[in-house]
């Protein structure tokens, strides 16, 4: 079955769950045991939202919203 060049993704809300205060290291184990792509987690240190992901390149990725603030 052929998809339209202009056809649009569906969006598809996922189960709600809770958000684990972890480090970066533990973010990535949980990752890495449940075989997924990407983990969103509670900074232990900053209390912050990051996000950790496997980039296409085979390395991971880590989001931290912290270090932009400091930037400004």
């Amino acid at each position: 079955e052929e998809i339209a060049e202009d056809a649009q993704p569906v969006i598809i809300a996922e189960m709600p769950e809770e958000i684990a205060t972890l480090t970066v290291s533990e973010a990535v184990m949980r990752m890495d045991l449940a075989d997924l792509p990407v983990t969103m987690f509670r900074d232990r240190t900053t209390g912050r939202l990051n996000v950790v992901y496997h980039r296409v390149d085979g390395n991971i990725g880590w989001i931290d919203p912290s270090d932009n603030d400091s930037k400004k």
